[in-house]
């Protein structure tokens, strides 16, 4: 089934641009139609479109042919458009490593410093005053530290006993700063971040590699941006008077 354009998408009407716009609708809709018309042509085996499918019914406990028919019609889909929402990632993939994999190298290298694995300890409270009792009773070894998070901890790291394992992109940039600069075991003076107080013991870091899945990533990461710089180009070309974009 061929990919509409942009143009036939819209059918160059501006008040269904409006509309779009103002439920916050166009951008999605143009990036996923962007997306689309780049990886329409790429081709996936045949065994791993099996496969999709078939772990997309058992997924859902769709066992008899009638079952599957009532699912699709309740959810107004095809079979085409089922196949091609379980394919879209694996063709993303395909493309990006074919078209932006030579770039992986470099992204990762841009990125390595948020992708670096860390484990810590943690113990957030609400009172400074316990916050600096807590880290004391830890520094000269009065208290064990996980035993305090389950006595003290006051956010979900207490289901964990105090243990959290992030990468570093992920934790909160402040944090992230304090444990980039920390030695494997070094207890961190209490530190405030939003309404909370925090004490922290880096226990672990471990680099990130440029193995074949990281890589991967990378590639539909580098992807993922040239879509976006597409997009706004094009959304540019949408605001200005007589514009073709809508026609092409």
């Amino acid at each position: 089934m061929p990919i509409p354009s942009l143009g036939e998408l819209l059918g160059g009407s501006p008040e269904l641009v409006a509309y779009l716009r103002r439920h916050d609708l166009l951008r999605p809709l143009l990036r996923r139609n962007l997306i689309a018309n780049t990886v329409r042509n790429v081709s996936l085996p045949e065994d791993l479109r099996g496969q999709l499918l078939q772990q997309y019914w058992q997924r859902n406990q769709l066992n008899t042919d009638e079952a599957r028919r009532s699912h699709l019609q309740d959810r107004a889909l095809g079979m085409a458009d089922l196949r091609w929402q379980l394919e879209l990632q694996q063709r993303i993939r395909a493309y990006a490593q074919q078209h932006f994999g030579g770039k992986a190298e470099a992204h990762f290298l841009k990125r390595k410093g948020q992708l670096d694995q860390v484990v810590y300890s943690l113990i957030r409270v609400k009172e400074s005053y316990l916050a600096r009792e807590i880290y004391l009773q830890i520094l000269e070894g009065e208290a064990n530290f996980s035993d305090l998070a389950r006595r003290h901890a006051q956010g979900p790291e207490r289901e964990t006993n105090g243990v959290v394992a992030t990468p570093l992109g992920q934790a909160n940039p402040l944090l992230a700063d304090r444990l980039r600069s920390a030695e494997p075991g070094q207890l961190l003076e209490p530190m405030a971040i939003a309404d909370w107080w925090l004490v922290v013991r880096l226990d672990h870091r471990k680099e990130a590699s440029l193995d074949e899945a990281t890589a991967q990533r990378m590639a539909v990461e580098v992807f993922q941006e040239w879509i976006d710089e597409q997009l706004s180009d094009r959304l540019s070309r949408m605001q200005r008077p007589n514009t073709p974009e809508l026609r092409t």
